[in-house]
C-alpha cells in the first residue's frame, strides 16, 4: 500500500515540476507504461507520442494474424470468397440451354442472343481492373458486401426484362458486381494461407468456379424446363442474397495493410483521446485517426502487364478462354439444333466436362505445390536459388496442350460429320481437363512471382480473358458458317499447341525476371 501511495505521489510530482524524475516499474519509466505527460513546450510530447506510434508500427509489421487463422476459420473464408465467383460463373452458363427460349419468348435473334453474354463478359474482365484496386486500398470485405448487392439487383432486372435490350443492360449491371469474385478472391486466398498450400487453395479457387461453369447448363436445363427460364435469374438472386448474410456475420478483414491501418487509427485515436485540451493544442503534428478517402488509379493493376513474364500468361490464358468459350457456345447450339436435345439433356451433355475440370483441379493444385517444394529442398541443400518457375513443368504442360488441341479439332469434326453425340462429350471433357491444367499452373506460377498483388494479378488475367471472351461469343457463329466447324476448331486447335511453347520462353528467362523483380522492390522501396 506504501508503494502505491509513493507512485501517486510522485506521479503527482511530475505534472506540478517537469524536473521532477520518474518512478521506475520492472525497469521501465513509468512514462513509458503509457502515460502521456504535459507538453513543456520544447516538442519532447510530441516526440514521445511518434515513439509510441513507431513502437506500434513495428509491432504490426511483424503481426502477420490471417495466417494464424485456425483450419476451419479458413475453410469457411476459402468457401465464401471462392462461392462468389462459382455463382457468377454458374449463372452464366446457365443460361446457355435457354438461349433459344429467350430467343422465342423475347422475340429477338441467335446473335443478338449471344450479346447477352457477350455483354456481361466484357464487363465482367474491366471491372476488376478497377475493384482490385480499391480492395488493395479499403480492404477486401467492402468490395464483396458491394458486389453481392449489385449481382442481386442486376438479376432481379433480368427476370422482369419485357425486352432484350432490358436483358442486356440487366446482365451488364450484374457483369459489374460479378467482376468482382475471381479477382478480389485470389488475393484473400494468398493473405490466409502459406506457400506450402497455397497452390492447392488458388487451384481449387480456379477450378470451382470453373465446375460451376460446367454444371450451370444442367442445372439451366432443369430450371428452364421445369419453371420457364425466368425462375433462373430469381435462383441466382437468391443465391447472392444467402451469400450476402454469409459475408456480413462470417467474413473478417484479410488485407493486411487495411487490418494494420485500422489498428493504428484506433491506436492514435487512443492517444489523442488521452491528452488534456492544452497538449492537443500544441501537438498540432500528430496524425490524424480518421480515413480519408483516397483518389485511386483505376488501371494501376495494369501495370504487372508491363514485365513479359506475366503478359504472356495472360495473352495465352486468354487464347484458351477464347476457344473455350467458342467451344461451349457452340455446344449448347449445336447438341440442340444438330442432335435435337431439350434444355436438359443438353446441359446434362455439359457433365464430362464438368468431371473433367474437377480431376485436373486437384492434380494441377498438387503437382505445382509437390513439385515446388521438391525443388526447393534441392536448392536448399545444394545452396542454389530458388524462382518461381520451379513451378512450371514443359513435361506436363505441353502433354496437356496436345490433348487441348486435340479435344478442339476432335469436337470439330465430330459437329461437322455429325458422329455419334458421345465423342463430342468425350472431347469436352480432355478439352476441360488440359484447359484448367495450364490456367490454374499460370495462375499460380503469376502470383508466386508477387506474392502481396495476387488480386492485381487476376485483375490483369481477368481482363485478358474478358477481350477474348467477348471476340469469341460474337464471331463464333459467323466463323462456323464461313469456315465450317471441321477447319475452325482445327485451326483453334493448332493455335493452342504452337502458343503452348511461351512456357520454354518463360523458364529460358527466368534471370531476366528475377531482376525485373528486384528492380521493382526497389523502386518500391525508394518510394515509400
Amino acid at each position: 500500500m506504501s508503494n502505491a501511495q509513493n507512485d501517486d505521489t510522485q506521479s503527482s510530482s511530475i505534472h506540478e515540476k517537469d524536473t521532477s524524475k520518474n518512478t521506475t516499474i520492472d525497469g521501465k519509466d513509468e512514462k513509458d507504461e503509457g502515460k502521456i505527460p504535459r507538453n513543456n513546450g520544447n516538442g519532447d510530447d510530441v516526440e514521445f507520442i511518434h515513439h509510441k506510434q513507431d513502437e506500434y508500427t513495428e509491432q504490426f509489421d511483424d503481426n502477420d494474424e490471417t495466417k494464424d487463422y485456425s483450419t476451419v476459420k479458413k475453410c469457411v473464408i476459402f468457401t465464401i470468397v471462392t462461392s462468389l465467383p462459382a455463382i457468377t460463373q454458374l449463372a452464366s452458363t446457365a443460361l446457355f440451354p435457354t438461349f433459344p427460349y429467350i430467343r422465342d419468348g423475347l422475340n429477338t435473334t441467335e446473335t443478338v442472343t449471344n450479346a447477352i453474354a457477350a455483354s456481361h463478359s466484357l464487363i465482367t474482365g474491366f471491372v476488376p481492373v478497377l475493384w482490385a484496386s480499391y480492395s488493395n486500398i479499403y480492404g477486401r470485405r467492402p468490395i464483396y458486401l458491394i458486389s453481392s448487392l449489385i449481382m442481386i439487383v442486376g438479376h432481379m432486372g433480368c427476370a422482369l426484362s419485357v425486352n432484350i435490350e432490358t436483358m442486356i443492360v440487366f446482365r451488364t449491371i450484374a457483369g459489374i458486381g460479378g467482376g468482382v469474385g475471381r479477382t478480389v478472391s485470389v488475393g484473400t486466398i494468398s493473405e490466409i494461407f502459406n506457400d506450402s498450400s497455397k497452390g492447392k487453395a488458388l487451384a481449387l479457387n480456379s477450378a470451382i468456379p470453373i465446375s460451376a461453369t460446367a454444371l450451370g447448363p444442367i442445372i439451366g436445363g432443369i430450371l428452364n424446363q421445369f419453371f420457364g427460364w425466368r425462375s433462373l435469374f430469381w435462383s441466382m438472386s437468391i443465391c447472392f442474397g444467402i451469400l450476402l448474410v454469409l459475408i456480413i456475420f462470417l467474413l473478417p478483414e484479410t488485407n493486411k495493410k487495411v487490418i494494420k491501418a485500422k489498428k493504428q487509427r484506433y491506436l492514435q485515436k487512443k492517444l489523442v483521446l488521452t491528452l488534456d485540451d492544452n497538449q492537443k493544442d500544441n501537438n498540432n503534428n500528430l496524425d490524424s485517426p480518421k480515413q480519408k478517402f483516397l483518389l485511386i488509379n483505376p488501371v494501376s493493376s495494369l501495370k504487372l502487364l508491363k514485365y513479359p513474364n506475366i503478359l504472356t500468361c495472360s495473352i495465352y490464358i486468354g487464347i484458351i478462354t477464347f476457344v473455350g468459350y467458342a467451344f461451349t457456345i457452340s455446344f449448347a447450339w449445336a447438341y440442340s439444333q444438330i442432335y435435337h436435345f431439350d434444355s436438359i439433356h443438353v446441359g446434362l451433355c455439359f457433365l464430362p466436362g464438368a468431371i473433367g475440370t474437377i480431376i485436373s483441379a486437384f492434380i494441377a493444385g498438387s503437382i505445382s505445390d509437390k513439385r515446388y517444394k521438391k525443388y526447393v529442398e534441392k536448392a536448399k541443400k545444394s545452396h542454389s536459388e530458388i524462382y518461381p518457375e520451379m513451378r512450371l513443368s514443359k513435361s506436363l504442360l505441353l502433354p496437356a496442350a496436345l490433348v487441348m488441341s486435340g479435344a478442339s479439332i476432335t469436337y470439330g469434326w465430330c459437329i461437322e460429320k455429325q458422329f455419334h453425340f458421345a465423342v463430342g462429350l468425350l472431347a469436352q471433357m480432355f478439352g476441360q481437363f488440359s484447359t484448367l491444367l495450364w490456367i490454374c499452373i499460370l495462375i499460380i506460377y503469376a502470383v508466386q512471382c508477387t506474392p502481396e498483388e495476387g488480386t492485381s494479378i487476376q485483375a490483369c488475367f481477368e481482363m485478358m480473358r474478358s477481350i477474348f471472351t467477348f471476340i469469341s461469343i460474337l464471331t463464333v457463329i459467323g466463323l462456323e458458317n464461313l469456315t465450317g466447324r471441321g477447319v475452325l476448331y482445327t485451326t483453334y486447335g493448332f493455335i493452342l499447341f504452337f502458343g503452348s511453347f511461351c512456357v520454354i520462353y518463360i523458364q529460358k528467362n527466368r534471370a531476366r525476371w528475377k531482376l525485373m523483380r528486384e528492380k521493382k522492390t526497389k523502386d518500391v522501396q525508394q518510394h515509400s
